[in-house]
């Protein structure tokens, strides 16, 4: 059990928490929600023992601690030392590590990658292997920080079981999450608000979508024609076709490994096939499934200003301007560094630096991931509107509700 009593943590002049006590019981699941930037992860790494609070203490045992960008988590070249590294530490014997990482490999779908670098899996897949490495020595206090965010119906499905389980065994729980269908889920929920955790006795409110008319034209803003590609000799994409017309907005899903993100560079041009071609008609932008890793520039404003800028845009800054109020990011940020920022609102600054450029098509993987409700419906807001002014999108995606409810229809991959 791990115990917070009148937690308090401030960034510079910027209080974060604000006397949070907090008590994680053994056998219940504890879920978490806030906006972003409301001190979710600061409060995470305080209970895994990773923050010394300013003021309060903690009390029990260091939770083990999933973050929210999986790949910051990786320390390895070989998916198999990745899970044995947390063994290793505790001085696991080798006879029992195998056996953990063989049982803990096929419970996360990872048996056939146990040989391979991390780096060359998806984001998806990644997301497998940092949270088979955070349970594998089995923590009597688990937090998780967004860990639905990049997984398939298939790996959700995998993760609830084994929290299931954990906390059947009397072990606690603690999810933070955006997404309100975990409040069911949960023994316990709480909103994390101006420093203070809020019991909850509903599901937090989500912002609608936009009601979209789908009236795409006759005009083809894309095609591909028998895409293939692959790598080292290891097919990805095969014989893959799409036409894409002015006006259209079309979600793409599929497992996790199965080629949704390479079909996205493919289509941005980032990637070369090795069979098929590509045309387009427009300025092509795409967001990346971790858009926070585009941000190097010392301040938001200039970070998001660069592409306009490099594109001779009128105005690259206004264009900074307009696209980070798009995504609800105040003028107060813009002097700030990035790098200050929650992660939730790095992930706007980054779609915000794509939008600045204003593509005509846009192509977006798991853009939605990690975004409060907000943030959500902004850029749902966006992408309706870019549609409805003869842009076009593409939206990878595991969420199949939202899929429907913005696309007028969705590709299967893989």
């Amino acid at each position: 059990m791990t115990t917070l009593s009148d937690i308090h943590f401030t960034r510079g002049e910027r209080i974060i928490l604000n006397g949070v006590d907090l008590v994680l019981e053994p056998g219940k699941r504890t879920v978490i929600f806030g906006d972003n930037g409301a001190g979710k992860s600061t409060l995470a790494h305080i209970l895994a023992g990773l923050l010394e609070p300013d003021k309060g203490e903690v009390f029990g045992e260091k939770a083990g601690l999933y973050i929210q960008n999986p790949e910051d988590s990786l320390l390895t070249t070989e998916v198999a030392h990745e899970l044995a590294f947390p063994l290793e530490f505790k001085a696991v014997p080798r006879d029992e590590m195998l056996k953990l990482i063989d049982s803990s490999a096929r419970e996360f779908g990872l048996s056939e990658h146990l040989k391979r670098s991390p780096e060359e899996l998806s984001g998806g897949m990644i997301s497998r292997v940092a949270l088979a490495t955070s349970m594998i020595t089995d923590p009597a206090t688990i937090v998780l920080d967004e860990p639905f965010s990049f997984l398939d119906i298939s790996g959700r499905d995998i993760l609830r079981r084994h929290l299931d389980r954990m906390a059947d065994d009397g072990k606690s729980v603690c999810v933070i999450t955006q997404n309100p269908e975990l409040f069911e889920w949960a023994d316990r929920a709480f909103l994390l608000r101006k420093g203070r955790l809020q019991p909850l006795t509903s599901p937090p409110e989500e912002q609608p979508f936009p009601d979209i008319f789908h009236k795409s034209s006759e005009e083809t803003a894309l095609t591909a024609e028998t895409l293939t590609f692959g790598y080292d000799k290891t097919p990805v994409i095969e014989d893959f076709d799409l036409t894409l017309q002015k006006g259209e907005i079309i979600g793409i899903t599929g497992a996790n490994g199965t080629g949704k993100s390479t079909l996205l560079k493919l289509l941005a041009g980032l990637l070369k096939p090795d069979k098929g071609k590509i045309s387009h008609v427009g300025r092509r932008g795409i967001v990346f499934q971790f858009p926070e890793y585009q941000l190097f520039d010392e301040t938001v404003l200039s970070d998001v200003a660069f592409g306009p800028r490099n594109l001779k845009l009128d105005n690259p800054e206004g264009c900074a301007r307009d696209a980070l109020a798009k995504m609800g990011i105040p003028d107060s940020f813009h002097e700030r560094s990035p790098h200050t920022l929650s992660e939730g609102e790095k992930r706007r600054v980054g779609l915000a630096g794509i939008l600045a450029m204003q593509p005509d098509i846009l192509l977006l993987d798991e853009p939605f991931s990690a975004l409060d409700s907000k943030g959500r419906h902004l850029l749902a807001q966006y992408i309706a509107t870019l549609a409805e002014k003869g842009g076009s999108a593409i939206l990878v995606s595991h969420d199949p509700e939202r899929l429907e409810r913005l696309c007028g229809r969705v590709l299967g991959v893989g």
